[in-house]
């Protein structure tokens, strides 16, 4: 193998292991969204905090944490339309997550 071709090979493979390693699961990636968001919250950075748990949420329509954390900031800032979307969205998803957990 020619230098070239050598140094070719090893910048692939590297880059190949920085997007592996930067990729992690849909779940993962929701998950770190809303711890990020709940560490928000608890610091009272409400725009920020929603930020996190709509990113969560989009991810993973079934992350109840972050629709709760969701709910919380949208009743801080007294969004009544977006506190009632927030509590309709757990209310469909905590019945279909019991469900799961039973079978």
């Amino acid at each position: 193998m020619s230098t070239v071709s050598a140094f070719r090979h090893r910048l692939w493979l590297i880059l190949a292991i920085f997007l592996l390693a930067g990729c992690g699961s849909v779940e993962d990636r929701a998950q770190g969204h809303y711890e990020r968001g709940m560490k928000l919250l608890e610091l009272h950075d409400y725009v920020k905090a929603s930020l996190e748990f709509r990113n969560a949420v989009k991810l993973k329509k079934d992350l109840l944490g972050a629709w709760r954390g969701l709910s919380q900031v949208e009743e801080h800032n007294q969004n009544w339309e977006g506190l009632t979307g927030s509590c309709v969205r757990l209310l469909i998803w905590i019945p279909l997550t019991l469900r799961q957990g039973c079978g």
